[in-house]
């Protein structure tokens, strides 16, 4: 693989930056690639940092409801990344989620960090939605996460 080329990159026109088209809503079969603690790009209203985990997932295909409008699209360069909070009292769905991939007997009795990284490679349903920025309605739409499941056997 050859080195990327930065002054290529950097000499082009920002006008020429544009946003993908967004995914069609809908349920997406997909891998979790990737993980990290780290801080929400958010704060709480007091302005104190929320700790979470980010999730990396590759799509893989899409439900046969919306294969039409996929079309053509190449789900193999597409992902998705949802933020969980680890905030107690604010970790049930992270919990949910490495419940449904893993199974209740794989979670019991231990830490998120025993259990999170035991999710790569793990197959798993997305669902995305497809919404307007209610600040910026005037930019296009984007998906957004709504829900990760592990994958049925």
């Amino acid at each position: 693989m050859s080195d990327i080329d930065f002054k290529d990159l950097v000499s082009r026109k920002v006008d020429d930056a544009k946003w993908p088209p967004p995914l069609p809503a809908g349920s997406y079969d997909g891998v979790i690639q990737s993980f990290k603690f780290d801080y929400a790009p958010w704060t709480n209203p007091d302005g104190s940092k929320i700790p979470a985990c980010f999730i990396s997932i590759k799509l893989t295909g899409a439900d046969a409801s919306i294969q039409d409008e996929v079309g053509d699209t190449d789900l193999s360069k597409k992902k998705c990344e949802n933020i969980y909070r680890l905030t107690p009292g604010e970790d049930a769905p992270l919990g949910d989620l490495c419940r449904s991939v893993l199974g209740e007997d794989a979670t019991a009795g231990k830490s998120w960090g025993e259990v999170v990284p035991e999710l790569i490679g793990k197959e798993v349903l997305v669902d995305l939605t497809k919404d307007i920025n209610k600040k910026k309605p005037e930019d296009p739409p984007r998906n957004n996460v709504r829900k990760v499941v592990g994958k049925p056997a």
